[in-house]
């Protein structure tokens, strides 16, 4: 911590303590697709019907690119719930 004295000052003085982040446990910042997935007949299942759902949600969407970012999205989140029951 680094602390600063003034000694003209009309405020108070206030005490900041700042927790290293080192102490924190850190959640993958990154995550990759495991192509063996691919390969799984419950997950290919799962995301061909959800495909379906998933267009009817964003039937609203009419800009292309925006539909195949949610798209994604929703791709990538089913992944990571699938795969970590799988485990």
């Amino acid at each position: 911590m680094y602390l600063r004295i003034f000694i003209k000052s009309d405020h108070a003085a206030i005490t900041l303590q700042i927790n290293s982040i080192e102490d924190k446990v850190r959640s993958p910042s990154h995550w990759m697709f495991n192509s063996s997935l691919l390969e799984d007949d419950t997950y290919i299942e799962l995301i061909s019907s959800s495909l379906e759902v998933w267009l009817k949600e964003f039937d609203d969407i009419h800009d292309k690119q925006l539909l195949w970012d949610l798209v994604k999205y929703k791709i990538r989140q089913t992944t990571i719930s699938y795969s970590k029951r799988k485990d």
